[in-house]
């Protein structure tokens, strides 16, 4: 029952998330699109004026993030989708 509850957590909190990013949305012209199934959420950065992938934003995103001390990564083909993925922890058992 606890697993389930604290699954229960992260889903709010990772729907929290989605919503941030997506109210960014107005202020942030690059920021194209949000997404992510489950525990997941990719944020892609698109320039607005050429319709093209920017990996340049999404690294200047990963860059002031690392600055103040979160770790985020960059994905996709061209780099330009910041993945947040919080920590999982699994329990190791010595006994067999």
């Amino acid at each position: 029952m606890q697993g389930l509850a604290r699954s229960g957590l992260f889903s709010g909190r990772i729907d929290r998330l989605k919503t941030r990013l997506n109210a960014l949305r107005a202020r942030v012209p690059l920021l194209a699109d949000v997404r992510g199934p489950g525990r997941m959420v990719g944020a892609e950065f698109i320039d607005p004026a050429t319709d093209e992938p920017s990996s340049a934003f999404a690294k200047q995103v990963q860059t002031l993030a690392l600055e103040r001390g979160l770790i985020l990564l960059t994905c996709d083909v061209y780099g330009n989708v910041i993945r947040f993925l919080y920590p999982l922890r699994t329990r190791f058992s010595t006994k067999r």
